[in-house]
C-alpha cells in the first residue's frame, strides 16, 4: 500500500520544509502548493518568503507590486537575493526598501546600478541585516 504526499499531516510537510535549503525553499514551497491545499502547508507565507530569490527584471517588479497590495508579507522576508544584471536600479531599491526585517542580502548589480544608485540603497541604516553580498558585473 503506496501513500501520497497528499496524505501527509500538514506538521510532517512543514518538518520537511524546515530542512529544504533557503534558496530552493521559495521553488520548493510553490510546487507544493501547486500539488496540496494551503492549509496543508502550515505558515506556507513563511516559507514562500523567507528567502526571495528572484532572477528577473519582471520578477522584481512583481514583488514590488505584490507587496504593495500585501504589504504584511513584507515581515517574512529575512533573505533576498537578486541574480539579474539587467534590472532597473529605482526598482530593486523600492523592493529592498519594503523589506523591514530583511537579514541577508545578495546583489548582483549590473551598469544601472550606479554609485548614486547604490548610495540611496545603503543611506538608510538596514538594522536588522547581517550579511551583504554585492556582485559587480564585470
Amino acid at each position: 500500500m503506496s501513500t501520497g504526499l497528499t496524505s501527509l499531516a500538514p506538521e510532517l510537510i512543514a518538518c520537511i520544509l524546515d530542512f529544504v535549503p533557503s534558496v530552493d525553499l521559495q521553488k520548493t514551497t510553490i510546487s507544493l502548493l501547486c500539488v496540496l491545499s494551503y492549509s496543508s502547508v502550515p505558515n506556507w507565507r513563511h516559507y514562500l518568503f523567507y528567502h526571495v530569490h528572484l532572477k528577473t527584471p519582471e520578477g522584481i517588479a512583481k514583488l514590488v507590486q505584490h507587496l504593495k497590495r500585501n504589504p504584511s508579507d513584507a515581515a517574512f522576508v529575512q533573505k533576498f537575493s537578486m541574480a539579474s544584471w539587467t534590472v532597473e536600479a529605482k526598482i530593486a531599491t523600492q523592493a529592498i526598501r519594503m523589506l523591514p526585517k530583511l537579514k541577508w542580502l545578495t546583489l548582483s548589480l549590473g551598469a544601472s546600478f550606479t554609485p548614486d544608485q547604490l548610495e540611496k540603497l545603503l543611506r538608510e541604516p538596514m538594522s536588522k541585516l547581517r550579511y551583504l553580498s554585492l556582485r559587480l558585473r564585470p
